[in-house]
């Protein structure tokens, strides 16, 4: 096996691309490794867990055969080689199965594995497939993603639930095109909840599909949304995949039924407030400092145009403070509620626009939050009972 690149940067992001999904700790070796399958002038290097897969195609001076390298010691040895206007790195498999790494004055000698015992890509036959901007896609993970917890024993919630229908929003009319179709992604972790509405295009398949996608593929597919082309996804049996230029991922769904979150949606609301956005996550993070680590409680004072803000722990000490029009707009009559600091602060970081609105049927409901003028996005945030 022979594999000659002249161009640093492709070879360090497709290492780090296929790395992104390699087990760094793993009862199968082959997991932590990469597999770099050359043919011709085009080089795929392929990482996977048990779970999820992705490949990565650049180009080469000069290729052919394929080997397998020590992932993490590989991406290393990348990103530190020289880099000058000559830049050369020539990869070569000796008699001894040792993997030759030579550019410059540096010389490597990697162990390899034998590429037959990495696992074999095999292609998705979808169900349903579509197309969808990598700008959107990424604002539907971000919206999400925030929400799906690091554990939890209810598998289902470890990722993100993807539905595709006809079921155009009453807010966004339906496109004229056949092909196009609503998508929703949401996320909950039982404390919060975020989902955002959007369209995609060329649908082919069945009308309508839901599947939980996990939470590592959908952010390691976030982390190479940084074009403006189209994303192909499609849905099989059991497996998504998704096409992004060069690069495509490959996952298992997450098996089980994802919770009918529009049970907990209040439909009516006692209270709207409209409040400056970096005005209100800079108090609650001054009110964050002296609260209590398991319940982060900050209690939030409503009166016309004025919030005050209040926290206290019997080791730390005690917070109070206000915010006046413009910072807050409220007409209706005073009220009080508490909420964990923790889970509204990673709430407000993924809205983007400057005026949020927080909708509260009573204290004891579940509290929504909109972004001024999206009406494609919902986030939600459970109070802490009083």
């Amino acid at each position: 096996m022979k594999v000659k690149f002249q161009n640093k940067g492709e070879l360090l992001y497709a290492t780090q691309v296929a790395n992104g999904i390699v087990l760094q700790q793993t009862s199968l070796p082959i997991l932590s490794n990469i597999l770099i399958e050359a043919s011709g002038q085009e080089v795929t290097f392929m990482g996977c867990d048990s779970d999820s897969s992705v490949k990565c195609k650049i180009k080469a001076v000069e290729a052919e055969g394929k080997i397998t390298v020590p992932a993490v010691p590989f991406v290393n040895l990348v990103r530190e080689l020289p880099e000058n206007n000559s830049f050369e790195v020539l990869f070569a498999l000796n008699e001894n199965g040792v993997v030759d790494v030579t550019s410059g004055t540096n010389e490597y000698h990697l162990q390899t594995m034998s590429p037959e015992d990495f696992p074999e890509w095999k292609a998705i036959e979808p169900l349903v497939s579509f197309e969808i901007t990598q700008e959107v896609l990424k604002k539907l993970i971000t919206k999400t993603l925030f929400a799906v917890p690091d554990k939890d024993p209810r598998k289902v919630l470890l990722g993100a639930y993807l539905t595709v229908d006809n079921n155009f929003p009453d807010v966004a009319k339906a496109p004229a095109e056949e092909t196009s179709c609503h998508l929703r992604m949401a996320a909950t972790d039982g404390k919060t909840l975020g989902y955002m509405d959007a369209i995609g295009t060329g649908r082919k398949g069945q009308e309508s599909i839901g599947v939980v996608i996990p939470q590592k593929t959908l952010g390691e597919v976030q982390k190479v949304l940084i074009g403006q082309g189209l994303v192909q996804v499609g849905i099989g049996e059991r497996h998504i995949y998704f096409r992004i230029n060069d690069i495509e991922f490959k996952t298992n769904k997450i098996d089980g039924e994802f919770p009918n979150y529009e049970l907990v949606l209040p439909k009516d609301f006692e209270y709207v407030i409209t409040l400056d956005k970096t005005a209100f996550s800079k108090a609650i993070r001054r009110a964050a400092i002296v609260t209590e680590s398991q319940t982060s409680a900050v209690t939030f004072k409503f009166k016309p145009d004025e919030l005050e803000l209040e926290a206290k722990t019997f080791d730390l000490g005690s917070y109070k403070g206000n915010l006046y029009k413009p910072q807050i707009e409220y007409e209706g009559k005073p009220f009080e509620l508490s909420i964990n600091q923790t889970y509204l602060m990673k709430t407000l970081n993924v809205m983007e626009t400057d005026k949020i609105t927080m909708h509260v049927k009573s204290p004891s409901h579940p509290i929504i939050f909109r972004e001024e003028d999206h009406l494609d996005t919902l986030f939600l945030v459970m109070p802490i009972k009083m």
